[in-house]
């Protein structure tokens, strides 16, 4: 190894030995304060934006949640009109066919009645 390669390899550790030994000191009580100050505001900031978002998340849910609710419900409705719908369809049909039924059954009746009656003659006085 030459002289100036030395010297350069001296130059070298004495400023990294420097450095190392300025860094403890390198912190000053003010910066060790602010150090302090700033990690105390970030750690409210991210309380208050996780507290922000979870309460974004909780009523993202909560709509969700109503608005499933709400088409249930409202497919219940329609689900119980359409079964109205058809009972009372049903009751239209049976009575429809109840009144048929009873109408022939007294256009039967009606023809027999009247042979069964004696024809009376009426006298004249």
């Amino acid at each position: 190894m030459g002289y100036q390669q030395r010297q350069v390899q001296s130059k070298r550790v004495a400023t990294q030995a420097s450095l190392q030994a300025r860094r403890p000191y390198g912190r000053t009580p003010k910066a060790t304060k602010d150090v302090q100050a700033k990690s105390k505001r970030l750690m409210r900031e991210m309380l208050v934006f996780w507290k922000k978002n979870e309460k974004e998340e909780r009523d993202v849910r909560k709509r969700e949640n109503k608005e499933a609710a709400d088409r249930a419900k409202i497919e219940e409705e329609k689900r119980e009109a359409a079964r109205q719908a058809r009972k009372l369809e049903f009751l239209i049909s049976q009575t429809e066919l109840y009144s048929h039924f009873v109408g022939n059954k007294l256009k039967s009746e009606q023809p027999i009645k009247q042979s069964s009656v004696p024809l009376q003659t009426h006298a004249v006085e």
